[in-house]
């Protein structure tokens, strides 16, 4: 049963600590989403008792210009504005189309057409229009209030200008600056937090959780090492002694666990052709007057699927022959020419490649020979190349025969699409396969590679992959060299 939370409690101290940066990332964005409130409030009071102070101060001059323009009188209203005291503001007189008139300033006077300005569109709208803005005419800030006058001729505005507050250029910088704090503040905090879940908290949690269940005889259960951080000592500590216990009773099972999924893989494996077949057959007996294309096409899969069939006890009964009292087929070894293996391999599978566009190449071959079996060295190379034909999509396919450190290392390398990181550690295993759909309708086993590191621990050596994705890859048997 969980213990309840209460006040004083455990529980509580635990959940307040765990969550403290939550608990603190939401009081600090809620004073910064109030301050930036209060800040923009302040400045929607401040512009609307500037536009009121404004408009005030327009109404009687906008008047007169009105006036003078329903009278038809615009050269009078253009001088006006002209010779307006510009100590009080600036008078701009716009056209319907957006052309500026006249201007108090003359010098100020901007040819350019206005129509796109907020408060003209306002205005044109047949309201009264404000605006804020930078002035590039004038190179400081300024307020905008623009008035409709409608007239037989169209609808033209007055726009009325005076210089902004200077304090109020520092609202944008209060509002970046809030902005910026809320997005620091919340990074930070909501780092902090998953830090403590992730790597403290959740690791702690699990690893007491996996603990109890071994505790309780779960000896399957493994323990989580979390990658870094103040809890993997510990449960890298649990994890040897779980292991420990574990290891006598894994092997035991090993055999046992291995027949069974032997035996599983094999059947299914098998159950795919044999359908196919047996529905072909049937579909066969049954329809005697069938189409000659529907009956192409069912002996067509009957050769197909009997090929597969066949291939697959080919390589069944090939892995049984080479698990079957290794250390006497060894006594039967005799000395072979890599050289002459390399060779015959290429040349028997030179037309199977160009017929996938591809080319087989000995790029490098030493004269080595070692103690084995001809044939089934060949089987392995053989394999390899079969692979790197099927599935790699390489222009080219590279053999090489060379000696490491005491071994003869025959490696067989593509240039194609390589082999995922995750992937390559059970490459080897029976029936495994990357893309399992692409692999079967391509008449792969799957048992290919696991024959090959059968055959190489049989000569006492080992199969290796290095591979790059996107950029090919690199089969090696590596076997004793005896040659000298």
């Amino acid at each position: 049963m969980k213990r309840a939370l209460t006040p004083g409690s455990d529980g509580l101290k635990e959940y307040l600590l765990v969550h403290l940066p939550m608990i603190l990332m939401l009081v600090m964005d809620f004073l910064l989403i109030t301050a930036w409130w209060g800040e923009h409030h302040f400045v929607q009071s401040v512009d609307g008792e500037m536009m009121k102070s404004l408009a005030q101060k327009a109404d009687l001059t906008s008047s007169v210009i009105r006036d003078r323009l329903l009278s038809g009188n615009t050269e009078s209203a253009i001088r006006y504005c002209r010779d307006f005291d510009n100590r009080v503001f600036r008078i701009t007189l716009i056209s319907p189309d957006g052309v500026v008139l006249a201007d108090t300033n003359p010098s100020h006077l901007a040819f350019d057409n206005h129509s796109g300005r907020s408060e003209f569109k306002a205005a044109q709208s047949g309201t009264t229009g404000f605006a804020r803005r930078y002035s590039e005419t004038l190179k400081e800030r300024m307020i905008y209030y623009a008035v409709p006058v409608q007239t037989p001729h169209g609808l033209y505005v007055v726009r009325f200008a005076q210089e902004d507050f200077p304090y109020m250029a520092i609202f944008p910088w209060i509002t970046g600056g809030i902005v910026l704090l809320f997005a620091i503040s919340t990074g930070l905090l909501a780092w902090l937090q998953i830090y403590l879940l992730k790597r403290i908290y959740r690791p702690l949690v699990e690893v007491g959780r996996c603990a109890g269940d071994i505790f309780e005889g779960k000896i399957g259960t493994r323990i989580p090492i979390p990658g870094n951080g103040p809890v993997r000592p510990l449960a890298e500590m649990l994890s040897k002694m779980t292991e420990q216990l574990k290891k006598q009773l894994f092997e035991m099972k090993k055999l046992e666990s291995f027949r069974s999924e032997f035996i599983a893989n094999v059947s299914h494996e098998l159950k795919t052709p044999m359908t196919c077949i047996l529905g072909a057959v049937e579909t066969i007996q049954e329809e005697r007057d069938l189409p000659p294309e529907q009956y192409e096409k069912l002996m067509k899969m009957l050769g197909e699927q009997s090929g597969r069939l066949n291939a697959l006890i080919r390589d069944i009964l090939s892995l049984a022959a080479l698990e079957n009292d290794p250390e006497r087929q060894r006594r039967e070894f005799l000395q072979v020419d890599l050289q002459d293996i390399l060779e015959s391999a290429m040349q028997a599978l030179q037309r199977k490649a160009g017929q996938h566009g591809m080319t087989i190449r000995i790029t490098h071959a030493e004269p080595v020979s070692v103690a084995g079996d001809a044939q089934l060295l060949e089987q392995a190379l053989s394999n390899l190349i079969h692979n790197a034909i099927k599935y790699s999509g390489s222009p080219d396919i590279e053999l090489s025969l060379s000696r490491e450190e005491g071994n003869a290392v025959i490696s067989v390398t593509d240039h194609g699409c390589g082999i995922p990181e995750e992937n390559q550690p059970r490459i080897f295993e029976r029936f495994y396969r990357v893309h399992k759909e692409r692999s079967r309708a391509l008449g792969g086993t799957g048992l290919g590679l696991a024959i090959v590191k059968h055959i190489a621990q049989l000569h006492n050596g080992k199969a290796e992959l290095h591979s790059v994705p996107g950029q090919g890859c690199r089969f090696r048997i590596v076997i004793p060299d005896n040659s000298r």
